[in-house]
């Protein structure tokens, strides 16, 4: 059997392609009538700021008798809007329930909370009223996506029930970005165009300048330029290889063949060096009388030649781990001393180790303090 991710992956390319299908059947079968008729229940001039659509998704009323009444209301307002009813009879029951659910999760009221932030991201002032200054004002039911442990950071009120005046431009700044990360990773919003990709073959070298400089290319890289010729090449290089791995194998002392099938055996741990033991116990009372640690040691060769800036990103940008000079400093006393960055992150001590061991130092006087959380 295929492993579960592959499992996983297949069903999920199915589910895209038959949604993808049932939904080009019904957008066929709607006609321009149809998909402009759709296209109005959510977007409307509502002064409340919310579409028919919103209404249409709402909870029942509460069994009353003026509950009942509006419930007859509705009924008899969702039946006239039920004119396309007739292209669902041949969708599965449960694919309208999963449909049903997912419009009924889905809040367009996101959409201008990102646009107020857009507009007002230049402004410096702490706090900015929900009418704002710009094209874009908010109201309250714009911020109904905004999450319980976020209300007090955003608004500065305790309770849901009070009616903000203003919001808190950073809290709010923040919330919209992790919101958004969110309805990106859902698919509740989506990057216009960021499903197209740019054609890999539009970089290659355009086959006329290839003809012409393929003779020069493969005289000095040493390669035959004709197809045949160049097959021919690579097949012996592949023999000579495979030759000279059956002529050595029977050195490698690490390789067998047990009951016909290969085996590489682990290398045998290197004998310790003479000396070494000497060597290490010198090193330990210098540092013991001197009152430092090995983590003293890197922290003061990283400020003396700044060795951690040979370490970084394989792009060669700038990089983005924060105190990424303690982080190096961890990550050379795990491998040096052999313990490794697992047993680093697996002691429960090692946060101590840090903030107690490892020292920085004071631009202008040299002197030590420590590394905080």
């Amino acid at each position: 059997m295929p492993a579960f991710d592959t499992l996983l992956r297949e069903a999920r390319i199915e589910r895209i392609a038959t949604n993808q299908a049932l939904y080009t059947q019904i957008h066929d079968a709607l006609g321009d009538a149809g998909r402009i008729f759709l296209d109005k229940l959510v977007v409307g001039d509502d002064p409340r700021r919310v579409s028919p659509w919103n209404d249409i998704k709402q909870d029942a009323a509460k069994p009353t008798i003026d509950g009942m009444h509006d419930l007859v209301e509705r009924y008899d307002r969702l039946t006239e809007l039920a004119c396309h009813a007739d292209l669902l009879k041949t969708i599965p029951v449960i694919k309208i329930k999963q449909w049903a659910l997912e419009g009924n999760s889905l809040d367009a009221s996101f959409e201008r909370s990102l646009a107020f932030m857009l507009e007002n991201c230049q402004r410096q002032s702490e706090w900015l009223t929900l009418k704002g200054k710009g094209k874009i004002a908010l109201t309250v039911d714009d911020l109904d996506w905004i999450p319980e442990k976020w209300w007090k950071l955003v608004t500065g009120e305790f309770k849901r029930d009070v009616v903000p005046t203003r919001i808190n431009r950073r809290q709010f700044e923040v919330c919209v970005c992790l919101q958004m990360v969110r309805e990106l990773k859902s698919g509740d919003l989506c990057v216009i165009g960021s499903d197209a990709y740019s054609d890999h073959r539009n970089e290659l070298v355009p086959m006329d300048e290839s003809e012409r400089t393929r003779a020069d290319y493969g005289e000095k890289v040493g390669l035959p330029v004709e197809s045949s010729a160049f097959i021919k090449h690579i097949r012996s290089l592949l023999t000579e290889s495979a030759q000279q791995a059956d002529k050595t194998f029977q050195d490698n002392p690490y390789f067998k063949i047990v009951d016909g099938r290969p085996k590489l055996g682990r290398q045998e741990k290197k004998e310790t060096p003479s000396g070494f033991k000497q060597l290490d116990d010198a090193l330990r009372r210098k540092l013991d009388g001197m009152g430092l640690s090995l983590l003293d040691v890197l922290a003061d060769t990283m400020k003396w030649i700044g060795w951690g800036k040979h370490f970084g990103p394989l792009s060669g940008h700038q990089g983005k781990l924060l105190k990424a000079d303690r982080r190096k400093i961890l990550t050379v006393f795990a491998y040096g001393t052999g313990l490794g960055p697992t047993q680093i992150a697996k002691n429960q001590c090692a946060s101590s180790v840090v903030r107690q061991s490892t020292p920085s130092y004071d631009g202008e006087t040299g002197s030590r303090y420590l590394y905080d959380d």
